[in-house]
């Protein structure tokens, strides 16, 4: 494998349990002492641009990573991959990570939003890849906030290796901190992540070359959990987008919840479910957008419901949640919406509106032009791998060719322990897309 893949693989899956588990620790180190330019080939200079295009508003320097600083931090992917120690010898390039605020709308008012966006120092072309992270409910933990966390580092450092990275801070985070998260709220998810796509490309037409960059045209995506939902939500808009002004080439997503009523039909038939965390979290988000109304009882049983919102504060992670919940559904839920989660039918207003939720913000199957690889670990006890196989099957029969989506299942492993996996084969499978 190309050595630079393999580290930038490491990375991201490194942010992958970052966003997945809430566990990973901060740097402290970002001490410059002893660099100089020519140390790095980019410029130390502190960069803080205000823009009036129609969506990329302000760029602020976040931090500058001289090449030897990048070589160092790679030097922590040996902690994860042994085998690791001999590819900091590819490392060719410093990066600079900046902070990205763009325009967007919110359930249809414009709102500012924003990004980690790592650029290498290179003339380019680059073609831009976005990551979307998995499930985080931790304010401070947004990509922008907590660009210093070692995972996040080792992101930003990957963009040496030829690509415009951008991570988007979901609505709800970072620069919308304000606002209610819209986990797994499709239209919600999307138009932030093509705005952010839009920014990017106004910062690449900037004719002062003030970030002094150049992009190719193509684009790539990649997503795990979470992310790989909002990826295939982002693709599908992408597809009904011909004229956007870059030009997909490939999409790799892992164990998403493509099909969210079925995901919460498997969730209610077992004995115990171990991330109870996700109802609640889309439920609030749900209500936030008015897919659903009514108090949080409506939908959870005493003593959850009362509890629900201190638990969703920003402050706390999913081990914190999940201790105040129970993994018991059948308690969690209300009769009535655990009934519309089993798939039953139901006269209750609150479950059939639970129900239209679940159906419109589920990706829709539809005719892929560009190729697809999903991924899925067949030991996952969060989301079923079967989900996978059915969304494949659901896509080859709403016209996506069938060599256009593969799905790679990944034996014995569960959701975190298949993310390297994943990982490994999208970014090899990126890099023959593009005749590497």
């Amino acid at each position: 494998m190309n050595k630079t893949l393999f580290v930038l693989i490491i990375a991201l899956f490194l942010l992958v349990l970052s966003g997945c588990n809430e566990d990973s620790k901060p740097s402290d180190d970002n001490d410059t002492t002893g660099d100089t330019a020519s140390d790095t080939g980019a410029s130390p200079e502190i960069v803080d641009i205000a823009y009036t295009a129609q969506h990329l508003k302000r760029i602020q320097s976040l931090q500058t990573m001289t090449l030897s600083q990048v070589s160092g931090i790679f030097v922590l992917v040996q902690l994860q991959v042994p085998e690791a120690a001999q590819m900091t010898s590819g490392l060719t390039s410093a990066v600079s990570v900046f902070r990205m605020t763009y325009q967007t709308t919110y359930n249809n008012t414009p709102v500012l939003a924003s990004a980690l966006v790592a650029i290498p120092a290179s003339n380019g072309p680059l073609p831009v890849l976005a990551f979307q992270n998995g499930t985080n409910t931790v304010k401070a933990k947004a990509p922008t906030e907590n660009y210093q966390d070692v995972a996040m580092q080792m992101v930003s450092a990957s963009a040496a290796f030829g690509y415009v990275i951008a991570v988007a801070d979901y609505l709800g985070f970072g620069e919308s901190a304000q606002l209610v998260h819209p986990y797994l709220c499709r239209e919600a998810t999307v138009t932030p992540l093509l705005d952010m796509l839009q920014g990017i490309v106004e910062l690449d037409e900037d004719t002062t070359d003030a970030l002094q960059f150049s992009l190719s045209g193509d684009l790539f995506l990649l997503g795990y959990s979470q992310g790989g939902h909002a990826t295939m939500s982002l693709h599908e808009q992408l597809e009904r987008t011909p004229d956007f002004p870059l030009v997909l080439q490939g999409t790799a997503a892992g164990a998403g919840p493509y099909n969210i009523a079925a995901v919460n039909q498997y969730m209610v038939s077992q004995t115990e479910y171990p991330m109870p965390y996700f109802a609640p979290y889309t439920v609030l988000a749900y209500q936030s957008l008015g897919f659903v109304t009514g108090d949080l009882n409506l939908f959870f049983n005493a003593p959850y419901a009362a509890a629900i919102p201190a638990l969703f504060d920003g402050t706390k992670d999913a081990d914190t949640i999940n201790a105040g919940l129970t993994t018991d559904l059948s308690q969690l839920f209300t009769p009535a919406i655990y009934a519309v989660a089993a798939g039953e039918t139901t006269a209750d207003e609150t479950a059939l509106a639970m129900q239209n939720a679940f159906d419109t913000n589920s990706v829709p199957p539809f005719a892929s032009t560009v190729p697809i690889r999903l991924s899925h670990g067949t030991a996952d006890t969060y989301i079923p791998s079967s989900s996978t196989v059915a969304f494949q099957q659901a896509m080859i029969a709403a016209g996506t060719p069938a060599a256009n989506i593969t799905v790679l299942e990944i034996p014995e492993k569960d959701h975190k322990g298949a993310a390297p996996t994943a990982i490994v084969d999208a970014i090899r499978w990126f890099g023959e897309l593009q005749g590497n």
